[in-house]
């Protein structure tokens, strides 16, 4: 039995076998596990670091995709943004050129910081799925918006272009308020049908009254001719008075002045001081009473004060215009 194991008893002088114990046996055992354990671990983790499966490599070809879509889709966004910020900037100076006045921001609120860093990073930290949803998402945002700037470019290079008669109809409008640096609010009543100060029956009252102390300035609303200028001594009627013919159909009135700086035949120009205001002719109280003819129809002077006026100011003022009060002339 060459694979038995001897040992030499010196209590009884004979050589006896070794009898393998439990012990031994475990520690055995143990051992062989452990060193098989280790050379498998080395083994694994040698062909990890020198072999690449087809999965390792789609996923690194993935990341490698992310990686560049991370580059596109932050030049987009920013492309887009900075395009939406031409777009508002150019409203703004269209609206200043036609009205002469500050342009209305239309965007609620301010962006806060690069938005397209933030959405480009919540996008790439997601998983594979959402990460395309969320790119068709944007691509399709992306392309909606190129196609409305395109079309509001089209429709503005097509149509919203202006040739010298329509200059001229547009500087006709009466867009100005008429007493200059009055309350907007003073406003004391609108057209349409109101309650006469003197008989107190209801009539139709063709122009808007705007309250003001005697000798508050009065302005022309646009350009044009005078052709009326005249000073009136009777208690009725519009007293002291002043007509302008602003070409294009666009005729203005202003009525109850105190004192009249222009004369018949002359030419004024838009903002120009043309009298004061005053309480001559049929009236009860110191006021303008301004009238707009338009093709030989009195409208509500309110259609066309534009300039000066905000939003909210003017939503105030047709408010107070709609009231059936008492006028004051």
């Amino acid at each position: 039995m060459a694979n038995s194991k001897y040992y030499y008893n010196a209590e009884t002088c004979h050589y006896e076998r070794v009898r393998l114990t439990f012990w031994k046996s475990f520690q055995y055992l143990a051992g062989v596990f452990v060193t098989g354990g280790f050379i498998f671990v080395v083994l694994v983790f040698a062909y990890d670091r020198l072999t690449e499966t087809e999965l390792e490599k789609s996923l690194r070809h993935e990341n490698r995709a992310l990686k560049k879509h991370s580059t596109i889709l932050t030049a987009e966004l920013s492309g887009i943004e900075t395009s939406l910020a031409e777009l508002r900037n150019q409203d703004k100076l269209i609206h200043e050129k036609l009205f002469d006045i500050e342009g209305t921001d239309f965007v609620e609120k301010k962006i806060k910081g690069n938005k397209s860093i933030e959405i480009a990073h919540d996008v790439l930290l997601s998983d594979e799925e959402v990460f395309h949803a969320k790119l068709n998402e944007i691509k399709s945002t992306t392309n909606r918006l190129r196609d409305k700037s395109a079309k509001g470019n089209e429709f503005f290079g097509n149509h919203f272009h202006l040739k010298a008669e329509d200059a001229l109809t547009l500087q006709s409008v009466p867009t100005l308020m008429p007493v200059k640096g009055s309350d907007l609010m003073r406003l004391a009543s609108g057209f349409g049908i109101r309650i006469n100060p003197f008989h107190k029956g209801k009539y139709l009252h063709e122009g808007v009254d705007f309250t003001a102390p005697r000798g508050t300035t009065v302005i022309a609303t646009a350009p044009g001719k005078i052709t009326a200028a005249k000073l009136r001594s009777l208690q009725a009627g519009y007293g002291n008075y002043i007509s302008i013919n602003h070409g294009n159909g666009f005729i203005t009135q202003y009525a109850h002045l105190d004192e009249v700086f222009v004369r018949n035949g002359e030419r004024v120009e838009k903002g120009q001081v043309i009298g004061t205001v005053g309480n001559s002719g049929g009236s009860i109280a110191p006021h303008l009473h301004y009238e707009v003819i338009q093709n030989g129809e009195h409208v509500d002077p309110l259609t066309f004060i534009i300039e000066g006026v905000n939003s909210l100011e003017y939503n105030q003022l047709l408010s107070i215009s709609s009231k059936q009060n008492q006028s004051l002339d």
